[in-house]
């Protein structure tokens, strides 16, 4: 957990970091997004997959993608009050797509795809329920002694 911060994740720091495009490829799988304000996660110029995580930070901004951005937003669960995508700029610095596949809002959020979007990879997503239960399962500290390294 993020200890309440602000931010979250960032990828590409800058609108005019165009040495990023084609080299930002991120997958976020099975994560939980809590007390953060936004960028669960936003990026600039990568091709991102967020994949069976679970946001449970009402009043977050949502996934933010950018300028020149895709995104493929899959299998996600995301409780009440929270917010699953941020609109704020996206028409002043939009990303190239986002796809919103088989997703879960408690307040019923939708998102028409701006685009299609793919991954390079094979893959399984759960669905909603099913990763919601398995990032409970294990989220948080879960090494027995984190400072021992074998």
């Amino acid at each position: 957990r993020s200890g309440d911060r602000t931010y979250g994740m960032l990828i590409s720091s800058d609108d005019y970091d165009y040495e990023d495009e084609g080299h930002l490829n991120c997958t976020l799988a099975f994560n939980q997004w809590d007390n953060i304000w936004t960028r669960v996660p936003m990026a600039r110029f990568g091709d991102i997959h967020v994949l069976n995580s679970l946001y449970t930070c009402p009043g977050t901004v949502g996934i933010n993608p950018r300028m020149h951005s895709a995104f493929l937003i899959e299998g996600n669960w995301f409780e009440a009050g929270v917010r699953a995508f941020c609109r704020f700029k996206i028409l002043a610095t939009p990303p190239r797509a986002y796809t919103w596949k088989n997703n879960h809002s408690e307040d019923g959020e939708e998102l028409p795809d701006m685009g299609e979007v793919t991954v390079p990879y094979p893959y399984t997503a759960l669905d909603p329920e099913a990763a919601r239960a398995a990032v409970l399962a294990s989220a948080g500290p879960t090494l027995e002694d984190p400072l021992s390294f074998r």
